[in-house]
């Protein structure tokens, strides 16, 4: 009888600790999940920050007539299509 006792809580304890194991390892794949978004979040962010960057540089190269648009293009690292976007987009304006 106090065989059949220790077995089951030995067996009890077993599902308590297989339990416990899962629960850990959802817990650490929702933090590493959470992790990972949040860090290409902050890529994302900053992609889009250098990007802005880039324009509103374009856009005073432009407006100050410095350079071609495929100098412009090369200088700031856009394409050329999105340079001479801004150029009819400057002119559109003045």
């Amino acid at each position: 009888m106090k065989a059949e006792v220790m077995l089951n809580a030995l067996s009890d304890e077993r599902w308590r600790w297989i339990i416990q194991g899962k629960i850990e390892g959802q817990e650490r794949d929702i933090r590493d999940g959470l992790a990972n978004a949040e860090e290409r979040g902050f890529k994302n962010g900053e992609k889009k920050g250098k990007e802005e960057n880039a324009i509103a540089n374009a856009r005073n190269l432009i407006a100050m007539e410095l350079g071609t648009h495929e100098q412009i293009s090369q200088a700031i690292g856009l394409p050329i299509e999105k340079i001479e976007e801004l150029a009819k987009e400057i002119e559109a304006e003045a």
